[in-house]
């Protein structure tokens, strides 16, 4: 094979793995399809290569010419809007200037065509050479204007000085007999061509970083944004569960002193009424103010000497009357907890057991709740084990994720028919987990519900501790 067919054939190769790193770059998105000019400039200059390998025995010289010279300007061509596209995403290039370097490379293409054509060979290489300079010397002044990161601008730059340095070498074609040094030459212009697309490769693969570092940085934000706000609505839950709830007892203690005066009947009754609605109201706005607490972070847990058997009974006495009422007949299994005095936070677990034993009575309309617990380990380690187990409507398989989160039920149409915010077994959730435990829930869509949870209940010895969440 002669020397010039072994040196394009190394060209030819080149220029395919090139091919191949713009077609993989064409997958990368929102690109503008700055790629796809690219990628069309190195099938141009791949196509004159190729002209040059396969046709020189079928096509004369001039001919063969006359298509290289065209496929290496509507290279340039292509490179120029490549960089065009990727400057305008940067920098919002005047679009009269874009337009006017659009048609002078036409302009420039279709000189070359004539000239070569018309056989003055001289002309059209002096015409290709000059057009390939003006080329690059306009994304040298695309990129100086435009572009503000220095360091890409400069590199760029040197790749532009490199290419023009290579056009001297890519003018071989015209002339077929040359030296052998000249041909290495030639192949030195390749490579100075070559590493001017891998820079265009590193420049989109560099701008493609950084968006994805934009969008980080964006997306950070907008958590943080949504984090701040989420804390400023829980603060203002909590000042106004506050300011909500003092007006409220003082409404629960007149109308305690109202219901233990001379009453008819019927204001007994409408004193009952308002009695009752006072305090769901008043429950409702507790759920909200330890919400809010536990979402800022402000919720304490006391560690405290207590009668775990007796903070249990006393809060079942006081909701006998909600048991009466609905006919359900409540199975007490708590015998295993007497005579054991433990530290625990007896207002929080007042608030898990009474909670799921609301949520146990909302969602039973006959038959049986049964309230177990025990203490399994000892020392520091000792746990308490509870289960409230009904046989209400239950919860499908799918819903059970679902229970644990705040505002959510089964569905909207349990919200409608029971009532409640949704937040009851999100709150025992949360306190589970502050005093050292955990709670899970098993349950049969039709059959009934059972949640256990269990909760660090260390041993009486030593002064009563302080744990806070944070």
């Amino acid at each position: 094979m002669p020397g010039a067919d072994i040196i394009n054939t190394i060209g030819i190769t080149a220029y395919i793995l090139v091919l191949f790193l713009f077609l993989w770059m064409a997958q990368i998105p929102e690109q503008d399809k700055r790629e796809h000019h690219w990628l069309w400039a190195v099938i141009m200059i791949l196509l004159g290569r190729l002209n040059m390998q396969f046709l020189d025995g079928y096509l004369a010289l001039t001919h063969i010419q006359t298509i290289y010279a065209i496929l290496l300007t509507f290279e340039k061509y292509n490179l120029i809007v490549g960089l065009l596209k990727h400057l305008q995403w940067h920098t919002h290039i005047d679009k009269s200037k874009r337009y006017g370097i659009y048609t002078a490379a036409a302009l420039a293409a279709l000189i070359i065509c004539f000239n070569s054509l018309l056989g003055y060979k001289t002309a059209a290489a002096i015409i290709f050479s000059c057009s390939q300079s003006l080329a690059l010397a306009a994304m040298a002044y695309l990129v100086y204007k435009h572009y503000q990161n220095t360091r890409i601008r400069n590199l760029l730059l040197i790749c532009v000085v490199l290419g023009l340095y290579s056009l001297h070498w890519l003018t071989y074609p015209f002339a077929r007999n040359i030296p052998i040094w000249l041909a290495v030459g030639f192949i030195i212009g390749n490579f100075f061509n070559i590493i001017l697309y891998l820079f265009f490769a590193y420049l989109e693969l560099y701008s493609f970083q950084a968006r994805l570092l934009k969008t980080e940085q964006e997306a950070k934000a907008m958590a943080q944004k949504a984090i701040a706000g989420s804390n400023a609505k829980s603060q203002f839950l909590a000042a106004m569960s506050h300011e909500l709830r003092t007006p409220l007892n003082g409404v629960l203690g007149m109308l305690a002193i109202l219901k233990k005066s001379q009453l008819s009947p019927r204001q007994k009754d409408q004193a009952d009424i308002a009695h009752q609605s006072s305090k769901k109201l008043l429950v409702i706005i507790n759920d909200i103010l330890d919400f809010s607490k536990i979402e800022t972070g402000n919720l304490t847990i006391e560690n405290v000497e207590c009668d775990v058997y007796c903070t249990i009974q006393g809060l079942v006495d006081n909701m006998h009357t909600r048991f009466a009422d609905k006919g359900i007949t409540l199975n007490m299994e708590i015998d295993a907890l007497k005579a054991n005095r433990v530290k625990t936070d007896p207002v929080r677990l007042n608030r898990i057991i009474t909670n799921l034993l609301n949520n146990a009575i909302k969602f039973t309309d006959s038959g049986t709740i049964t309230l177990s617990a025990l203490f399994k380990g000892c020392g520091d380690a000792r746990q308490l084990h509870c289960h409230i187990q009904d046989t209400g409507i239950g919860v499908s398989e799918d819903k059970l994720s679902l229970l644990f989160e705040a505002f959510e039920q089964e569905d909207n149409s349990s919200t409608r028919k029971y009532g409640g915010t949704g937040l009851g077994l999100s709150i025992c959730k949360n306190l589970c987990e502050l005093m050292g435990g955990g709670i899970t829930v098993s349950s049969v869509k039709g059959e009934g519900s059972c949640f256990s949870f269990y909760v660090s209940t260390p041993e009486c010895s030593g002064t009563p501790s302080r744990r806070r969440e944070n």
